[in-house]
């Protein structure tokens, strides 16, 4: 990988591991009871994160493996538009509340020292977190491969249950976790210069194909929004909310359920 494209994948890298383990997958409206993050070291196999709620089991991957090929050589590079959106998914099984309660029940059960002695010393291998309870009293355990003697007991408990978990999985479809259904309108913006730049950058929407500056300024002129787009990922949302900020331009979104 050349020099400029690693940094580029740095970078890239940085913000997908952000991503999967702070993103809130829109369509799951409930309280999260437990999470596990599993991020292997050089990525040899998928980033993934395991949630556990009253009715629902989720994991979400991050095809990290798949993603670091775009930024392989300059060709392969130029493949794709100027930003590249991180191959994130997600699958969801319905579970019974009584299941989720015996797992609770059973990770009360588990005692360990807060704080644990380790000589462990080692390269690669994979990296294990925990975390659960809410905002006002929650915990997170981090450590990698299988953990010290005195952390035992959460290593194996929480391995069992990504286990579980996975059979759940199993037959359950992927849906895009990067993917939104919205609808995008654009305001009344009578105040607002058209300039080339942003008559060159409305023309990328659906149903601008024929626009020109009279038909734009009739647009801001009214009182009524306009729908520019009804479905984006992630990477183009930022991205267009940079735009917007920088054309001064009042939009909303509408998210579909």
């Amino acid at each position: 990988m050349e020099q400029e494209l690693y940094y580029e994948w740095c970078l890239f890298e940085k913000r997908s591991l952000e991503l999967i383990n702070n993103l809130n997958i829109r369509k799951i409206d409930k309280t999260r009871m437990l999470k596990i993050m599993e991020i292997p070291s050089l990525y040899w196999d998928c980033v993934r994160r395991w949630e556990l709620y009253e009715d629902l089991v989720v994991r979400i991957d991050w095809f990290c493996q798949d993603d670091y090929k775009k930024f392989s050589s300059i060709i392969e590079r130029e493949k794709y538009q100027n930003y590249i959106t991180p191959t994130i998914k997600y699958k969801v099984h319905k579970v019974e509340k009584s299941y989720s309660e015996l797992i609770v029940k059973e990770l009360s059960n588990i005692s360990i020292p807060l704080n644990t002695k380790s000589d462990m010393v080692g390269c690669d291998g994979i990296d294990y977190e925990l975390e659960l309870g809410r905002y006002w009293a929650n915990i997170k355990i981090k450590w990698w491969e299988d953990g010290t003697e005195q952390w035992k007991a959460v290593d194996n408990f929480t391995k069992r249950l990504m286990g579980e978990f996975d059979d759940l999985l199993n037959d359950e479809e992927y849906s895009d976790a990067l993917s939104f259904d919205v609808k995008l309108w654009l305001g009344p913006s009578s105040n607002i210069k058209i300039t080339k730049d942003l008559f060159n950058f409305l023309k990328q929407f659906w149903g601008f194909s024929d626009i020109n500056v009279i038909k734009i300024s009739e647009i801001f002129k009214s009182e009524k929004p306009v729908l520019l787009e009804s479905k984006f990922d992630y990477m183009r949302y930022r991205n267009l909310m940079r735009e917007f900020d920088k054309y001064g331009l009042k939009v909303e979104f509408e998210y579909i359920r």
